[in-house]
């Protein structure tokens, strides 16, 4: 027969998922885990939306400056643009990590990354088209801006629309 500290290290053993220890101060349970990680998910979700909207917030704004806006003018929207950015790439990433099984979290990795560059990239010639496209630099840039905010509002929409709720994690194989 087992003694009972036996017991309890043989079925931890067997499900290393649900080791939790009973009886010790600042030790959560699982219900309690699970509370801080759904927590988590929401504020990433949250970071991720707010983000967006406020890039696009930003770059509308400096979509309708006008063609010679003073640079004070241009400080607000650009911070917004900026922060918005980082609070998007922030959540983007913590609900990719979040979605992928725990086997295939290196690939969930490298994959978003290397989508995230190849965007970046993609973004900077779509721009770089823009401009020499338009009539002028002013109205390239307007232009440019205007659709950067048109693709963060369809970004946000897809976001809110199309990343499961919480607590969809899907196992690998």
């Amino acid at each position: 027969m087992l003694d009972p500290g036996e017991e309890r290290r043989s079925a931890a053993h067997r499900c290393p998922r649900r080791r939790v220890r009973r009886g010790r101060r600042g030790v959560a349970s699982l219900t309690g885990i699970q509370w801080i990680t759904d927590g988590y998910t929401l504020v990433f979700a949250g970071l991720l939306l707010t983000g967006m909207l406020l890039g696009a917030a930003g770059l509308a704004g400096w979509a309708a400056a006008g063609p010679d806006p003073d640079y004070l003018l241009l400080v607000g929207p650009m911070m917004a643009a900026g922060f918005g950015t980082s609070f998007a790439l922030t959540g983007a990433t913590a609900t990719v990590m979040s979605a992928a099984p725990d086997a295939y979290s290196g690939t969930a990795s490298a994959l978003f990354n290397t989508t995230r560059q190849i965007g970046s990239a993609a973004g900077v010639a779509l721009g770089g088209s823009l401009l020499a496209a338009a009539a002028g630099f002013p109205a390239g840039l307007r232009t440019g801006m205007a659709i950067g905010a048109a693709a963060y509002l369809m970004a946000a929409a897809l976001a809110f629309f199309c990343v499961p709720p919480k607590g969809h994690r899907r196992a690998a194989g």
